[in-house]
């Protein structure tokens, strides 16, 4: 099986488990995380002939009908190649961190690491959502732009001065959502300097209306809507959400055991990044097993049979074995 991610990431670590608790060694299932959906190619193609692959990439700001053509698209033309390609499909949701960052599992998995009522941790999360909006409404555009613009590079010419995340105040524990108006009137600009250097400059003021409206529909987002949970990054809903609780709970420092409310406000995006790392990493462990319990409690519904059907495959391929050969091997024999 191929997936994005590197082998400690939350695809590897969610993924292992659940295949080995589900299907243990019949058929046993190598996992191959490549790091990027475009890395998936690469890997596929020098594998594919040699042993069947399912592969599963994070949907990335297409909806779920734009995904379901292009991966239907992706496995029949390497069918065509030769490689054995079981399955070709993404997630339903926009990337794996979406599934852990759920209110039902992330409230209580972090409620218990941080020391504080699962509720309050439900309120941060509602009350940091907003603002993301204007950061998730302008990394969609930028990455339906370089879908569609690919040859002329538009990643460089696009964010070009755009302050799109979220700023922190140390004061109020709080992030603040930049201006989507200020953003928006520099990122005409970006474009217009982009459209200057195309040859054929027809259809990009669609990514101008792509962006406001995402934005429209984005703005007011609240614990209990679905599009947010759906189609936004989880991850970096998840990042701001470490930020908030380290931030207003603190965090244990792993030699003294005393816990100290973090600062942020100060930091730029790699220092952020550095402080949060550690963070990320220890908590990993118990949202993967918080999604996991969840997952396998479930009688019925959507979430269950999305990770259903991914044994389905397998024991599809495992039963046709069994059925030719009257034995079951690794999936790599």
């Amino acid at each position: 099986m191929l997936c994005e991610g590197d082998v400690v990431g939350y695809e590897v670590s969610i993924l292992r488990r659940w295949l080995d608790r589900n299907l243990g060694t019949k058929p046993l299932v190598d996992l191959w995380p490549c790091g990027t959906g475009a890395a998936i190619f690469g890997v596929s193609d020098a594998i594919g002939r040699s042993r069947p692959i399912v592969v599963i990439e994070d949907r990335d700001y297409r909806s779920i009908d734009e995904a379901r053509t292009e991966t239907a698209t992706k496995q029949a033309r390497r069918a065509e190649r030769g490689l054995r390609i079981l399955r070709w499909q993404t997630w339903r949701r926009n990337e794996i961190e979406n599934y852990l960052v759920d209110p039902e599992i992330a409230a209580p998995c972090l409620a218990s690491v941080f020391d504080c009522p699962a509720d309050d941790v439900k309120a941060l999360l509602d009350g940091l959502l907003p603002a993301l909006a204007v950061h998730q409404a302008f990394q969609r555009g930028f990455y339906r732009t370089r879908q569609t613009w690919s040859e002329t590079d538009p990643s460089l010419a696009l964010p070009n001065n755009l302050a799109l995340s979220p700023v922190w105040n140390d004061s109020t524990m709080q992030a603040v959502s930049p201006s989507f108006d200020v953003a928006f009137q520099r990122f005409q600009k970006n474009v217009s300097t982009w459209r200057n250097r195309l040859a054929t400059p027809s259809g990009v003021g669609q990514i101008l209306a792509e962006v406001r409206s995402s934005y429209e529909q984005w703005c007011n987002p609240a614990l209990t809507d679905r599009f947010w949970l759906e189609d936004w990054s989880g991850k970096d809903v998840l990042q701001w959400l470490r930020i908030t609780l380290a931030a207003r709970f603190g965090w244990r420092d792993r030699l003294t055991g005393n816990r100290t409310k973090l600062v942020w406000a100060k930091l730029n995006r790699a220092r952020r990044d550095e402080q949060d790392r550690p963070i990320e990493a220890e908590l990993k462990p118990f949202l993967v097993r918080a999604f996991l319990e969840h997952l396998t409690a479930l009688k019925s519904g959507e979430l269950r049979d999305e990770w259903q059907a991914i044994l389905a495959v397998f024991a599809a391929y495992r039963d046709q074995l069994s059925e030719r050969s009257g034995w079951l091997p690794g999936l790599g024999e």
